[in-house]
């Protein structure tokens, strides 16, 4: 499950360059362990009750002063990272307002209530307010397809909060949990882990309730990749089909090389029977089961 981390109860305060530092220096992005040797840093940061207003007064005076500010969503701001594999980010967490439409924006923006695993390791602290609250269930990442549908083994685990100074890890992949929106407005401080080949791969929305996944994330960027290629076999030329093709054929996403045979068939491209011959063959249950979806939509085309 969800690991809640074991630390002191109080730390001295450090300043955020210091825990930039450290972890830079200590980070291993593919091992559990070094992530874990850094909860400490994270709580001894969220122990410093001043460096947030003082970063993000900073930011509001870059944003008036016509700069870029790091508040990239109405929900996070970055912190800092190496700009690849690593990044410390905050998170606000707004109690919702009430009932109707503000209420399911809200809802929307924040991720409340929507069953997900996620493709990095998150290592997480309270810096201020009560938290969220978060129902936490385990699944065999190994034993996934990733196909909308597909029923899922999760094995309910209870829940959790995210209170000033406690620290949670969610495991990449294997843990999946639905947040809750907290009685009081509430932040935490995050070390998002991602190492190269976690890009490469999926995350889920689930449904707890039938046990099924429900799709991944719109901003997943296996998702958007795909998409793009898809895009594309409605106008590309010549040099589109050919790219297209050695995408669909090679890629090592295989989001990207569905949504490039896909754009191969839009644009009726001749290597679009070679690009399904190709996944067809993968070792890739979710590429072979896209092949046979594919070539009975082409069938079915081809027969009106």
């Amino acid at each position: 499950m969800a690991i809640v981390v074991e630390t002191e109860s109080t730390y001295d305060p450090i300043e955020l360059a210091e825990c930039l530092e450290k972890v830079s220096k200590t980070l291993v992005p593919e091992d559990q362990d070094s992530i874990l040797s850094l909860a400490p840093v994270l709580k001894s940061l969220a122990a410093n009750k001043r460096f947030l207003t003082d970063f993000l007064n900073g930011q509001l005076a870059k944003f008036m002063g016509g700069g870029k500010s790091s508040l990239y969503s109405p929900q996070s701001f970055i912190l800092g990272g190496n700009g690849t594999t690593w990044t410390i980010r905050g998170n606000f967490w707004f109690p919702l307002a009430g009932a109707g439409t503000l209420a399911s924006v809200q809802t929307s923006v924040f991720s409340y209530e929507r069953p997900h695993n996620h493709n990095f390791s998150l290592l997480t602290v309270g810096w201020f307010g009560p938290g969220y609250e978060t129902a936490l269930w385990e699944c065999d990442p190994a034993s996934i397809t990733g196909i909308p549908g597909e029923i899922v083994d999760l094995l309910s685990l209870g829940r959790e909060s995210l209170p000033s100074g406690k620290v949670l890890f969610y495991r990449p992949f294997r843990d999946v949990h639905i947040q809750y929106s907290p009685q009081k407005f509430s932040i935490s401080l995050n070390l998002l882990v991602v190492p190269d080949s976690y890009r490469l791969m999926d995350q889920y929305i689930f449904d707890v309730e039938t046990s099924r996944i429900v799709g991944v994330p719109d901003d997943l960027d296996g998702a958007r990749r795909g998409s793009v290629m898809e895009l594309l076999g409605y106008f590309g030329d010549d040099r589109t089909k050919e790219l297209l093709f050695d995408i669909a054929t090679s890629h090592p996403c295989r989001r990207t090389r569905l949504g490039a045979t896909r754009g191969l068939l839009l644009a009726g491209a001749g290597q679009a029977p070679k690009a399904l011959e190709t996944i067809a063959s993968s070792s890739d249950d979710f590429l072979r089961h896209y092949s046979r979806v594919l070539s009975a939509d082409t069938f079915s085309s081809n027969s009106d």
